[in-house]
């Protein structure tokens, strides 16, 4: 998950959903323009959500990876309904994790 300027996981969610202009086509048979969208939908939830967090970026001047050290902020309890495909006859509670710890690494790979 993206997380470079982003304040809350919630908003990393935002963003990995998000429809993206991925380019624009030229239908070969009509040669108009068309544009090719990318978005992201979520049908299945796992029993336990694993979330790594983008913390690294390369450098494009540098050509180097640079860690971001910003705050992201996550909630005690993640509510996943707005990210997910709509699903028929599903109890509210399959879309919510409960925090239950966090990995966090020092030191080199």
């Amino acid at each position: 998950m993206e997380v470079k300027g982003l304040p809350k996981l919630i908003d990393s969610f935002k963003l990995f959903v998000e429809k993206r202009l991925i380019r624009e086509k030229v239908c070969e048979k009509c040669n108009k323009a068309n544009s090719v969208v990318r978005r992201v939908e979520i049908s299945e939830l796992p029993n336990v959500l694993l979330i790594p967090l983008k913390r690294f970026v390369k450098n494009k001047d540098t050509q180097k990876l640079e860690k971001i050290n910003s705050r992201l902020e996550f909630p005690m309890e993640l509510n996943l309904t707005q990210f997910m495909k709509k699903i028929a006859n599903v109890i509210p509670e399959y879309f919510k994790y409960e925090l239950l710890g966090t990995i966090v690494h020092s030191g080199y790979a």
